[in-house]
């Protein structure tokens, strides 16, 4: 989640959405979702584009697995300005 934050609120979209894998789901709270890789990276990129990015995400539980892998509930918290 640190690589996550970090690279989001540098403005990196592409390195934030190679964290996902290339079928990933992703649903932001003010855009539609969207599926796969490509088009996780254009959503962050659109939502970047619209501000400064601050980011913050409260690790509620999560349990770390073989491989790198991690699940568990969490809150993100965008820091940009609302889209209607």
């Amino acid at each position: 989640m640190a690589a996550y934050t970090q690279h989001y609120n540098a403005g990196h979209a592409s390195v934030v959405a190679g964290l996902y894998t290339v079928s990933a789901y992703s649903a932001g709270a003010n855009s539609p979702p969207a599926q796969g890789r490509a088009a996780i990276e254009a959503s962050l990129t659109q939502a970047i584009s619209q501000g400064s990015p601050q980011l913050t995400i409260h690790d509620i539980s999560t349990t770390e697995l073989a491989g790198g892998w991690a699940t568990g509930p969490g809150r993100r918290v965008d820091r940009l300005p609302l889209v209607c």
